[in-house]
């Protein structure tokens, strides 16, 4: 039975969502990393992580360049590719339910950011 809640987490959401907050790149592209290093560094350390934080530039990189929605599917095809092959396990069933997890996560996570933006715009408007 697939277990959704170990990877419930918003990380590659907000990767995602960065570009939408702020035009400064440098910003959009090292504010999910640091975030997920700060996670790392209280939590164990930072074996095997290079590509985790390989595909969260890369999320940041897709959000910059496509939609929405093929941001969202190219990222999450990204982080199963470059965060797998780092940790050397590409085809497990384990792997496969971590990452589906990941990837509804992600999607929960970027529906909520937008509706936050989108109530923000809303009150925003009326003041």
């Amino acid at each position: 039975m697939l277990n959704l809640i170990p990877n419930f987490n918003p990380i590659l959401a907000l990767a995602l969502f960065m570009p939408r907050l702020t035009n400064n790149k440098w910003i959009q592209f090292s504010l999910p990393v640091i975030v997920l290093s700060v996670y790392y560094y209280f939590n164990g350390g930072f074996a095997d992580t290079l590509g985790v934080f390989a595909s969260l530039l890369f999320a940041t990189w897709c959000a910059n360049k496509f939609n929405e929605i093929k941001s969202i599917l190219y990222s999450c095809m990204g982080y199963f590719v470059l965060a797998n092959v780092s940790h050397g396990d590409l085809l497990s069933w384990t792997t496969f339910e971590f990452n589906l997890s990941m990837f509804i996560s992600t999607i929960m996570y970027y529906i909520l950011f937008k509706i936050t933006e989108r109530i923000w715009q809303i009150v925003y408007q009326e003041v």
